[in-house]
């Protein structure tokens, strides 16, 4: 189990068990099905990717077509223990997509923490990525995926960054494989995104996203407010 604070509660990813009550913590994609009365329980369900296996055997023919053309181009891929400018490269795509801010605070350097950068030889950076390790479960969750093709106009160009984001998650499958890491977690299956997702194959796995029914009720309103 790993934890990610928000603004209100903080969430727990991977939770073996569910307690009676809790007032400080949410707790997502568990594989416990049923919590007690005081959660709103929500199915989510996520692809992964078994790295000890064959896992690239299960690439789309055009995925790997891409790879090709990348291999060719000579991308550079950098792997720092931090990226401070991750947020600002994510933002563009909070404000495209209306998802919620990342907090600063999540974004450290940490031992479980693995950030990758992919470069074109004249292009420059066109991809970042942050996941993070839970060691217990043997999984790693696929956290931030930032990307520069919002900052080109350019077809060709917007090709290219949509080539490197998905050659970068290739890499990282590779180098967190050799860290012993037993699944790739690609976080959900929600469209369209999930449409990028299928390509890489994987396996459908259902777990179960807890909330406590204050906090979720809260929201609801919230969002009834705001609409009106």
């Amino acid at each position: 189990m790993f934890e990610l604070k928000g603004k209100y509660l903080t969430s727990r990813f991977y939770a073996r068990s569910i307690p009676l009550v809790s007032l400080r913590y949410r707790y997502d994609m568990s594989r416990v099905e049923k919590s007690s009365f005081w959660y709103k329980t929500t199915p989510f369900p996520t692809r992964l990717i078994d790295l000890q296996s064959d896992f690239q055997e299960e690439y789309s023919k055009g995925l790997q077509y891409y790879f090709r053309k990348a291999e060719e181009i000579g991308f550079q891929i950098k792997r720092p223990e931090y990226l401070p400018d991750l947020i600002n490269m994510y933002q563009p795509i909070i404000e495209s997509k209306n998802l919620n801010p990342v907090l600063g605070h999540t974004l450290k350097k940490q031992s479980n923490y693995y950030y990758s950068a992919i470069y074109h030889p004249q292009m420059g950076r066109l991809a970042a990525h942050l996941n993070i390790g839970d060691w217990e479960e043997r999984k790693v969750f696929a956290y931030l995926n930032a990307s520069a093709f919002r900052s080109f106009s350019d077809k060709k160009d917007q090709q290219w960054c949509s080539t490197a984001n998905k050659y970068l998650y290739h890499q990282d499958m590779i180098h967190l494989k050799s860290e012993g890491y037993q699944y790739f977690d690609f976080v959900g299956t929600k469209e369209p995104v999930n449409q990028m997702k299928k390509q890489y194959g994987g396996d459908i796995v259902m777990t179960y996203t807890h909330v406590p029914y204050p906090v979720y009720l809260l929201k609801k309103w919230r969002k009834l407010v705001w609409s009106r």
